[in-house]
């Protein structure tokens, strides 16, 4: 598959991939396509033929190891994973969904290098390694004390809205001046990270009614861009969205079901949606498989990814 920048190689090891043609797991590229390729065995020389640039692990075939542009560290040292974190104009790439966790419902963790929490809810360990926690609401399945307790540090920063600041203050365990409260439609910068708010709230249903100024996220580092959604449905403000990694919810009840979820995929411009908060609380099992399905049969060049484990 290929993202952004980044062109990864899926196949037995035993196929040349010369032609372009991976027909094993129907993906096609066209060698013109091709930017950096890495490699370790013969299979891989009709490629680096064709490559931009080509790097060959340490324990590589030395006829391979003849065509490439440099030498990196071998397979079990992580060297491709070592290159491409390494290298600016495809970090972004590399890491635009592999840093994400969703571990349960609404529940996300964030690699950024920082340690980003949204919603944090029913965290088995105390691990005390958030620098930041997003409240998009005050419902208990997204604004935990108990959970917020297990992830925090002495310094960890809590952003929510404005209208459950009463709330945050006196009943997290984050220090006062470590608390930021936020309004939907406005921008903010914190700690170096780049932070769009949306409306979060529901049409024709009164769990989240757009008077309470809950709140989406859209966070931005090294150009990846990641939205949250929260709970909401599929309103004017969202459709107007534009991320790389969208979390929406799909589950329906108190937010869009996994159809209504489409019309997001549709109008927002976004790359990759993960679907969250279905299966528990709220939403059949099914319903992420459900919505994966229906995008990539009516919208398929939105990426669905599927990170819960309902």
């Amino acid at each position: 598959f290929r993202v952004g920048l980044l062109c990864l190689k899926l196949g037995k090891k035993t196929v040349g991939f010369g032609h372009g043609i991976f027909d094993e797991n129907r993906i096609f590229l066209h060698p013109d396509d091709l930017g950096v390729q890495f490699g370790d065995q013969k299979n891989d020389m009709d490629l680096f033929k064709v490559a931009d640039e080509c790097y060959a692990v340490d324990n590589a075939v030395d006829e391979l190891k003849a065509l490439a542009t440099d030498i990196i560290k071998a397979n079990d040292e992580d060297g491709v994973a070592q290159w491409l974190t390494q290298n600016s104009n495809l970090k972004g790439a590399f890491t635009m969904t592999n840093n994400i966790t969703i571990n349960t419902h609404s529940s996300i963790r964030l690699d950024l290098g920082d340690i980003i929490y949204f919603d944090p809810f029913e965290i088995k360990e105390e691990v005390h390694d958030a620098d930041m926690i997003f409240v998009t609401h005050d419902h208990f399945d997204h604004f935990s004390p108990d959970d917020i307790a297990k992830i925090t540090k002495e310094d960890t920063l809590i952003i929510a809205p404005e209208s459950t600041k009463e709330n945050v203050l006196k009943n997290s365990c984050i220090k006062e001046e470590n608390c930021i409260f936020v309004v939907p439609g406005k921008n903010y910068e914190i700690e170096g990270l780049l932070v769009e708010v949306v409306p979060s709230y529901n049409e024709g249903k009164q769990f989240h009614t757009k008077e309470m100024e809950w709140c989406g996220y859209i966070v931005t580092a090294d150009e990846v861009s990641y939205y949250i959604a929260g709970d909401t449905d599929v309103v004017p403000e969202i459709c107007e969205v534009k991320c790389d990694v969208a979390m929406i919810p799909v589950g329906g009840t108190y937010t869009m079901t996994h159809e209504e979820a489409l019309e997001f995929a549709k109008k927002a411009n976004v790359s990759v949606i993960i679907p969250t908060h279905y299966g528990t609380l709220a939403g059949e099992k099914t319903a992420g498989p459900d919505f994966k399905e229906l995008c990539a049969r009516e919208c398929p060049d939105v990426q669905v990814e599927l990170k819960l484990q309902a």
